[in-house]
């Protein structure tokens, strides 16, 4: 199969599943991509929410990433209302701050179940419909703890995201040639609710101490990043981790 040459971030009619919608990253995306003309199911945890409820262009639905039958639902229903799905970005996620020694069984599951089970459930509902197509992108929220082993997250985290840096790299080899790309974001520390108010507990440090660029990122920055792996743009790109950090990491 002879992969289409990088294009426009046109996005015009192509539906997007997106988890992890509510969060700060998960808001900026959707609207991001909604944007560029996509039809956005934004989904997560919560049964109900107003978030996008001003923003016809984006559909909430409900969905629990840890379980596969939920994943599975809502990717049938997906299909039966748009009759396709071009795009899946996976950024259901949380973090943890205990080193390995504190780490109890619970917060492990618990981590692993989100950040690493919740990419693995809906890659695999999608799977096959873009190779049945001979198309598709997914694009899966990873982390500089993935690449650094932590900046300030705990064991449980850096390890779920390195896994979610593998699974990619699994996924995008074993079915570049029947057209589906597979990429992360590896983003540094984000303003907003996880760096801010997880990790430091609401007194994030100065960034001039951490980042060359003398900031911490937005949820916008990380958003135009996965705009990039989800649009045309990226047509030459698969099984790569796209480090989004100020400089932090320089490879």
């Amino acid at each position: 199969m002879v992969m289409p040459s990088s294009g426009p971030a046109d996005l015009a009619d192509k539906v997007v599943v997106l988890t992890g919608a509510t969060g700060d990253i998960g808001q900026a995306t959707s609207w991001a991509l909604a944007d560029c003309g996509a039809i956005v199911v934004a989904t997560d945890i919560h049964e109900s929410s107003d978030v996008f409820d001003a923003d016809e262009r984006i559909d909430y639905r409900p969905l629990d990433v840890t379980s596969r039958a939920s994943a599975d639902e809502v990717i049938a229903n997906v299909m039966a209302d748009h009759g396709r799905l071009d795009i899946a970005v996976l950024a259901a996620g949380i973090a943890t701050t205990n080193p390995i020694d504190k780490v109890e069984e619970d917060e492990w599951a618990t981590v692993m179940d989100i950040n690493v089970y919740g990419v693995m459930n809906i890659a695999r509902a999608v799977v096959p419909i873009m190779r049945e197509r001979g198309f598709g992108k997914i694009v899966a929220i990873g982390s500089i703890a993935g690449r650094l082993g932590g900046v300030a997250s705990g064991a449980a985290y850096a390890a779920s995201k390195g896994a979610v840096h593998a699974l990619i790299k699994n996924i995008a080899r074993n079915n570049a040639n029947q057209g589906i790309y597979a990429n992360a974001v590896a983003p540094g520390p984000v303003s907003g609710t996880m760096w801010g108010e997880v990790i430091h507990g609401g007194n994030p440090p100065d960034p001039a101490r951490w980042v060359p660029t003398e900031r911490f990122g937005t949820p916008s920055d990380i958003a135009q990043a996965i705009v990039y792996l989800a649009s045309p743009q990226s047509n030459w790109v698969t099984g790569q981790v796209l480090d989004v950090n100020g400089g932090m990491l320089m490879v």
